[in-house]
C-alpha cells in the first residue's frame, strides 16, 4: 500500500514538473516574464523632478519593507521579485520631495503582470518621477482644403479662447502637469462644414510612460492627416512583383516591379477615418490581396499597429 501511494506521489510530482516545464515553453514564445507564475520583476524609480531637488522612497508590500531611500537628482533606486502563485503580489511606493508627498502602487500583478490589461505585461518596470512635468502643446492648421482652423482649448480652470488660424499657421500652449496627473486639455474645431472635439492632452495618455499610443503625433490624431505608403520588391526569388492597389473611389493601376525596385502613393485620411486601400500582389504562381492601410488600423494610437506616416 505504501509502495503503491509513493508511486502515485512520484507521478503527481512527475506530472507537475512536466507541466510547469511545458508552460515556460509556451511562456518563452510570448512573453518569458508574463504567463508563469514566480516571474521575475525589476522596479526601477529614478527622480527626474524638474525642481531637482531630493526625492525620499519608501516602498513596501505585505511582507517585505524596502527603507527609507533618498534619492538626488537622476538618482535611481531599484528592487528585484518574484510574482507569487495566485498573482496578488503588490508593491506600493510612497513618495517626498519639498512641499509634497504622493503615493501609488509602483507594482500591481493584476495591472503590470496581465497580457489583458491596458498596460500589459512589464519585465524591467521603469517608473521616471516627474510630477508637475512641463508640457508644450502645437497645432498646426494642415487642412489640405486651405481654409481657416478655428481652435477652442480649454481645461477645467482654464480657457485658452477661440485662435483662428490661417493655414499653416499655429497655435501653441504651456503647462505642468498638476500632482495628481488627472490634467487634462480638450479643444473644439471647427472649419467650413464640419466640427470636432477631443482630448489633445490627457495626462493618463500621454504622460504616462506604460500608456500604449499616445496623441503626441501631429499628423496622427487630426481629420486629412496625410499618409505615405511605400510597397517594396522583396522577394527571396528575385522574380517580378506586380501590384495593384484601389480603394472605393480610386484605382492606381498595375504595376511591375522588379527585386528591390519600389512603388509609392500618398493620400489623406478622409474625415469620418474610414479610408482603406487594397492591394494585390502577384508572383509566379502566387496571389495575395490585403488592406495595405486601413485607417481604424494603420491611424488609430489604440490599436496594436499604433499611427503611421511613412508606411512601409
Amino acid at each position: 500500500m505504501a509502495s503503491s501511494t509513493n508511486q502515485n506521489f512520484i507521478f503527481v510530482l512527475f506530472l507537475f514538473l512536466f507541466v510547469l516545464k511545458t508552460s515556460a515553453s509556451i511562456a518563452n514564445d510570448s512573453s518569458p516574464d508574463g504567463l508563469l507564475p514566480f516571474s521575475s520583476k525589476h522596479v526601477i524609480i529614478i527622480n527626474k523632478l524638474v525642481t531637482r531637488a531630493t526625492l525620499i522612497v519608501h516602498c513596501t508590500n505585505k511582507g517585505d519593507d524596502l527603507g527609507v531611500i533618498r534619492l538626488n537628482p537622476l538618482d535611481r533606486f531599484d528592487f528585484r521579485f518574484r510574482v507569487n502563485l495566485r498573482k496578488t503580489t503588490t508593491y506600493t511606493c510612497s513618495f517626498e520631495w519639498p512641499g509634497n508627498t504622493a503615493t501609488f502602487d509602483i507594482f500591481r500583478a493584476d495591472r503590470d503582470d496581465n497580457p489583458k490589461s491596458k498596460y500589459g505585461v512589464c519585465s524591467e518596470c521603469i517608473w521616471r518621477f516627474f510630477p508637475f512635468a512641463s508640457k508644450h502643446v502645437i497645432i498646426i492648421n494642415k487642412l489640405v482644403t486651405l481654409a481657416t482652423l478655428i481652435v477652442h482649448c480649454r481645461n477645467k480652470g482654464d480657457d485658452l479662447g477661440v485662435i483662428s488660424l490661417q493655414h499653416l499657421a499655429r497655435f501653441d500652449f504651456r503647462f505642468r502637469v498638476n500632482i495628481r496627473k488627472t490634467t487634462t486639455y480638450t479643444c473644439s474645431f471647427e472649419w467650413p462644414g464640419n466640427t470636432a472635439t477631443f482630448d489633445i492632452f490627457r495626462a493618463d495618455r500621454d504622460d504616462n510612460p506604460r500608456a500604449f499610443g499616445n496623441f503626441s503625433s501631429v499628423d496622427g490624431g487630426f481629420p486629412f492627416s496625410p499618409k505615405h505608403v511605400v510597397i517594396i520588391n522583396t522577394l527571396n526569388s528575385h522574380e517580378i512583383l506586380v501590384v495593384h492597389c484601389r480603394n472605393k473611389g480610386k484605382d492606381l493601376g498595375f504595376h511591375s516591379l522588379q527585386s528591390q525596385e519600389q512603388i509609392d502613393f500618398r493620400f489623406h485620411v478622409n474625415l469620418r477615418r474610414t479610408t482603406t486601400y487594397t492591394c494585390t500582389f502577384s508572383w509566379p504562381g502566387n496571389a495575395k490581396t490585403f488592406d495595405i492601410f486601413r485607417a481604424d488600423r494603420d491611424d488609430n494610437s489604440k490599436s496594436t499597429c499604433g499611427i503611421c506616416k511613412e508606411c512601409i
